[in-house]
């Protein structure tokens, strides 16, 4: 069974899920992975909190960006007939 046509075939199974799916996926990872990195930074290191803000600030716009490109609805495969 091919994939649509557009789609990296590696990616495929990114057509067979819900939009909603994506767009949770594309939120919530780089959030998850922002956490991580604030849970990992201990009080005695000398990074400074607005450095840190700000890295979970691009994490989370990057996860929305991701969640906008894999959470659109597919537009509709016209039928060659």
């Amino acid at each position: 069974m091919r994939p649509e046509r557009g789609w990296i075939p590696q990616f495929a199974h990114f057509t067979k899920m819900d939009y909603r799916t994506r767009w949770a996926l594309g939120i919530f990872i780089p959030l998850a992975l922002g956490m991580t990195l604030i849970a990992s930074v201990q009080k005695d290191d000398n990074i400074q909190v607005h450095y840190l803000i700000l890295g979970i600030t691009l994490l989370w716009i990057s996860g929305l960006v991701t969640g906008y490109v894999l959470g659109r609805p597919l537009p509709k495969q016209r039928t060659e007939q």
